[in-house]
């Protein structure tokens, strides 16, 4: 499954959910290819390897609102 996934070659990723931080963050890591954007929410620092970006976004939003957030901050902050 994960060789079938970096074979579409993501340009960015988005873990947006707040809890199993190790397998998002190892999934994310493993399906993205090398220029590949993996964006998180804010997690614990042990996991913030596993991202290229982890975002804080203000308390008590929406779930909607929160990956809103995650996906713009990814996309301003990608390489060209």
């Amino acid at each position: 499954l994960l060789r079938a996934l970096r074979a579409r070659r993501y340009d960015v990723i988005l873990a947006a959910g707040i809890h199993k931080h190790r397998r998002e963050g190892l999934v994310s890591a493993l399906a993205a290819g090398p220029r590949a954007v993996r964006a998180s929410l804010w997690r614990p620092a042990d996991f913030h390897g596993l991202f290229t970006h982890v975002v804080r976004v203000p308390v008590g939003r929406h779930m909607a609102h929160r990956f809103l957030h995650l996906a713009q901050a990814a996309v301003d902050d990608a390489p060209p």
